[in-house]
């Protein structure tokens, strides 16, 4: 359950466009995160999956039934939105009850003193209480059911609103970045949280987020959006290490990727600060972006790697680039070396473990050494340009 397809969405507002023909198929019970910086379009697109928004062009597709000018009501979607938007004037137990007593009950059910009289009403309404103490024995809020949403702290009213969602048993879960209004460790920490009642339900997820690191950890797939494209659709893994754009490239990884300028000539050689990548493309002559992840890279002192990232070991370097240490950023477990080359013009960050720059200031010489088969090359369109064989064995970088 939970099969959605967005074929040539488009939204416009006036004369803005938001979103410009979005082609995407969200999979029976995947964890997909829509994420992009701030107006690329994603909220908006979850909200045209909700009904709440009307597509200027295209169709949406749920279970196989076309929904286009279907009320949101009538769409059996769940939305958890950033604000929880629970009601302040009712308990939890009260706020979960509520879009059941909506569905299930009729108008003459619902009525304050007469309806629990009505036939059938006592029987719906047992089990409308079972199913809130399942969802609430789920998500571990069983002591919360009485207390009203002002009684809560922010996660505890996030699970509430999640609560609120979890009980209609809805097609598919849509969540407007409800962690946003979190602190930074309870964020965290709701991340597991939810990719765990995600595996838990087996329901069909749609996330939206601006955070790269939401994205990352807790995804099946990940689509990265920008002024309202769709640029890459694909695992986390496969967007981090092979992105399909230089913004996505640029957007996803923190801190950014290096980017470098360089040139690609005839032969398929792409030549940067003086230097060529033993690995050749198949494209015509052109100015490219190489982009190197912090982890790629590692300080070299006379000759030994004395700080490495996760992929340079001990004599897989390829040619080093001379630099002058900026700044040193100490986040605990690594220290982050942002360095200005030899050439004045550009800067690498490196990821470092601290033992390794203890010794090292502002303004001290280091050479930095590149992993082998590491770069990523950039064509002058942003798309990525992949690379194959060595152009020539006599070629001396990775």
């Amino acid at each position: 359950m939970g099969h959605i397809v967005l074929s040539g969405i488009e939204k416009s507002f006036g004369a803005t466009a938001v979103l410009k023909g979005i082609d995407l198929e969200i999979r029976a019970g995947e964890f997909l995160t829509l994420v992009g910086p701030s107006g690329c379009g994603k909220s908006t697109l979850l909200r045209i999956v909700a009904g709440l928004e009307a597509q200027t062009a295209g169709d949406v597709s749920i279970e196989g039934r076309n929904v286009n000018g279907v009320r949101p009501s009538d769409r059996d979607l769940a939305m958890v939105f950033q604000s929880y938007a629970l009601y302040p004037h009712l308990t939890v137990r009260k706020n979960m009850l509520t879009p059941l007593r909506l569905r299930d009950l009729t108008a003459w059910q619902r009525l304050p003193l007469v309806g629990r009289f009505l036939p059938g009403t006592a029987a719906k309404l047992a089990a409308m209480q079972q199913t809130v103490a399942e969802v609430a024995e789920v998500l571990k809020i069983e002591p919360l059911l009485a207390r009203k949403p002002g009684q809560l702290s922010g996660g505890q009213r996030q699970r509430a609103a999640l609560g609120r969602a979890m009980v209609r048993r809805p097609v598919a879960f849509l969540m407007d970045e409800p962690l946003s209004n979190l602190d930074a460790a309870l964020r965290v920490h709701m991340r597991t949280e939810l990719t765990e009642l995600h595996r838990r339900l087996g329901a069909t997820f749609i996330y939206v987020t601006h955070d790269q690191a939401e994205a990352l950890t807790m995804s099946s797939r990940v689509a990265v959006m920008m002024d309202g494209e769709l640029l890459q659709l694909d695992t986390p893994s496969r967007v981090y290490a092979a992105p399909a754009d230089l913004r996505v490239a640029a957007f996803v990884g923190s801190p950014r990727i290096n980017l470098l300028s360089g040139s690609l000539d005839a032969a398929g050689r792409v030549s940067l600060l003086g230097r060529t990548l033993r690995r050749a493309a198949s494209a015509p002559p052109q100015a490219v972006t190489v982009g190197l992840r912090p982890e790629h890279l590692a300080v070299v002192s006379q000759g030994a790697i004395v700080s490495q990232g996760a992929v340079v070991p001990e004599g897989e370097a390829g040619e080093t680039f001379a630099g002058t240490v900026r700044h040193l950023s100490y986040l605990g477990s690594d220290v982050f070396l942002h360095a200005a080359l030899a050439d004045g013009r550009e800067e690498l960050v490196v990821r470092c473990d601290p033992e390794a720059t203890e010794s090292l200031s502002p303004g001290d010489a280091v050479a930095i050494a590149q992993a082998r088969g590491a770069a990523l090359v950039f064509g002058a369109d942003g798309a990525r340009i992949p690379l194959g064989e060595a152009a020539d064995a006599a070629l001396e970088v990775a």
